[in-house]
């Protein structure tokens, strides 16, 4: 038997005998505090007489927490009146505590959803509804947004038909007649992918994370007028979405028309912004070689000091630990220092080319300057300093100029002994530019170009670099000179009487010695760089930085270097990674050539 009465709050104590040992967090008590504090005490204690003469909780443990919480806040009195049935002598107390516990069922998440819909719609602000229950306002609103959703999919939920997370994936709108119709046309396995639920109801927006925000900043959207939405249940910049593309896209043109602006005032003859796709309109154009300007005052006494230091350190005879530790800081550090070098173009370059701005994925501009078009490149002269325009991964590999030219002189000059061997494709080749040039007015887009009097390796190469490719065209060069007539007059003849077999080979060898613009070759030639190139510590290793050798290494492994050996010396650790990309096939981005399907197949070299 159970009597109801009430109980001074200052003669209740716990329960020694509560079944549930391992509730004594303070996860909730805010709440709960809060709610009894706002609405009462909802649910009596059950409670039973103990030894001291005070009253043992029985049921309601929790809230007594919340009671004692809000009287040491002196929020209610110590002596507070708390309505409490008070068990008879025989009543089986654990029994009781058993059955509050096991039998309790928590409320419905979609339930609590409707409670909070239902305070708010009584014109009951958030805030408020927050300090009724003790939680924060965000978590109320995030709530209500939940309650917002279409009833339909939220039944749905009731039903165990989706979670949770993919209800508030569709809380990414609050248009219910797209959140219905994606509900009802996609596939079952959609309805429990959060991610893909969220992508499909923002495919056609701009959030904070797209480009051209980060290009004018959500700061200075929102200062001229615009507004944006944002996801409750995103953490970051994918959640805030813009609701005026035109705004954005005006603020956009403005600002690349104030880079463009400055590019004109450099004296380059265009300027255009790439939107899209960028690198197959580049890769149209021909690129003018730039020179590597100075560094800026600070900066190029930073170099001279470096220099200075590595100097005396290569003079020492017997170098330290902390020498050798030394002399891989100061290289890595001169290392990035070559690359903060800016491009010289002359003025004469300006006037004859133009540039490119493209806004990048983390909002930052790319302005590529020195291109040509191809009608302009008809008036390039044999021997300048042009070349192709370089691929936008070798561009970014986060490899020096010096370095970068190299590796295209590898490839070329493997492009050119393979070449050398192919009687047919030079062939082809030859005939398509001569082709170009005679029937079609872009002369340069997509030919292969011929200039017997110039050379395609960069300055300095073949004495710099050894290179297996050189090796086999010098071999050849040995060759044809050995086959040749020794007096100049003699050569027409010679012509005349050699079969179409030689006339062919001989043709293909002043092909591989002056073709340009070759990355069209590598298809039909067969070209593996892995054949001609090994990324060795001197090569390749030693000219690029710490961060960029780890990098290379964990692609070509595929597992990342261990910390340990990330702390060598750059001398050191460029030997480790030679070791390591040993016979994996990786090779630096600008030697890899994509796949594509031979326009014919590679010949046998000529006897």
């Amino acid at each position: 038997m159970t009597s109801t009465t009430s109980i001074p709050l200052n003669q209740l104590a716990s329960w020694d005998g509560n079944v549930r040992k391992t509730a004594g967090t303070d996860a909730g008590l805010a709440e709960l505090s809060a709610s009894i504090l706002a609405h009462g005490l909802l649910n009596n204690l059950v409670v039973r007489k103990d030894r001291k003469g005070k009253f043992a909780v029985v049921a309601g443990g929790r809230r007594l927490q919340a009671l004692l919480h809000l009287a040491e806040s002196g929020k209610i009195p110590a002596d507070q009146p708390v309505p409490c049935q008070v068990l008879a002598g025989e009543t089986d107390a654990a029994e009781i505590s058993l059955a509050e516990n096991f039998v309790r069922e928590q409320m419905h998440p979609a339930d609590e959803f409707d409670a909070f819909r239902t305070l708010a719609d009584k014109d009951i602000p958030a805030a408020d509804i927050a300090a009724r229950f003790g939680v924060a306002e965000t978590m109320v609103l995030k709530r209500l947004k939940l309650a917002r959703v279409s009833p339909a999919i939220i039944q749905a939920y009731r039903d165990g038909k989706t979670t949770l997370e993919c209800l508030m994936a569709f809380a990414v709108t609050d248009d219910h007649k797209r959140q219905e119709t994606l509900w009802k046309s996609c596939p079952a396995w959609m309805r429990t992918s959060a991610d893909r639920i969220r992508a499909t109801l923002t495919e056609n927006e701009a959030d904070a994370g797209d480009r051209r925000v980060r290009f004018v900043t959500l700061k200075a959207y929102e200062k001229a007028g615009g507004t944006a939405r944002r996801d409750l249940f995103a953490a970051d910049d994918d959640g805030i979405f813009i609701d005026d593309i035109e705004l954005l896209d005006k603020l956009v043109a403005a600002k690349l028309e104030n880079t463009a602006a400055s590019l004109r005032a450099e004296g380059w003859k265009w300027v255009e912004v790439l939107h899209q796709q960028g690198y197959e309109i580049r890769s149209k154009f021909r690129r003018i070689e730039s020179a590597e300007g100075p560094l800026p005052e600070k900066l190029q006494a930073e170099y001279d000091k470096l220099a200075a230091e590595r100097k005396k350190l290569d003079a020492k005879k017997n170098l330290t630990e902390q020498d050798e530790d030394r002399l891989s800081e100061i290289d890595d550090r001169v290392w990035q220092l070559d690359r903060e070098r800016p491009e010289v173009f002359t003025s004469e370059q300006r006037a004859l080319a133009g540039a490119f701005i493209e806004i990048e994925r983390d909002g930052k501009l790319d302005i590529q300057r020195g291109y040509v078009t191809p009608e302009d490149a008809k008036s390039i002269k044999p021997g300048s300093t042009d070349s192709p325009a370089k691929p936008k991964s070798a561009e970014r590999a986060g490899l020096s100029q010096s370095l970068l030219a190299d590796l295209t002189g590898h490839r070329t000059a493997a492009m050119a002994a393979l070449l050398a061997g192919s009687p047919r494709v030079a062939l082809v080749a030859i005939v398509h530019s001569l082709g170009m040039k005679a029937f079609y007015s872009n002369s340069f887009g997509g030919a292969v170009d011929f200039d017997v009097a110039a050379t395609s390796y960069p300055p300095g190469f073949r004495d710099r670099c050894k290179s297996r490719g050189i090796d086999e065209i010098e071999k050849l060069r040995k060759q044809w000179k050995e086959t040749l007539p020794a007096k100049q007059s003699e050569f027409w003849q010679w012509c005349i009487d050699a079969s179409d077999k030689t006339l062919l080979s001989l043709l293909a060898f002043f092909a591989a010695l002056t073709c340009r613009n070759t990355d069209q070759l590598g298809a039909p030639l067969g070209l593996d760089m892995n054949k001609w190139f090994t990324p060795t510590a001197d090569n390749f290793f030693g000219r690029i930085g710490k961060d960029e050798i780890l990098k290379a290494v964990k692609e070509a492994t595929g597992k990342p270097v261990a910390p340990a050996t990330g702390k060598l010396k750059k001398s050191e650790l460029a030997v480790f990674a030679e070791r390591a990309v040993k016979d994996s096939g990786w090779l630096p981005k600008p030697l890899r050539v994509p796949a594509g399907k031979a326009a014919t197949k590679p010949q046998k070299k000529a006897a």
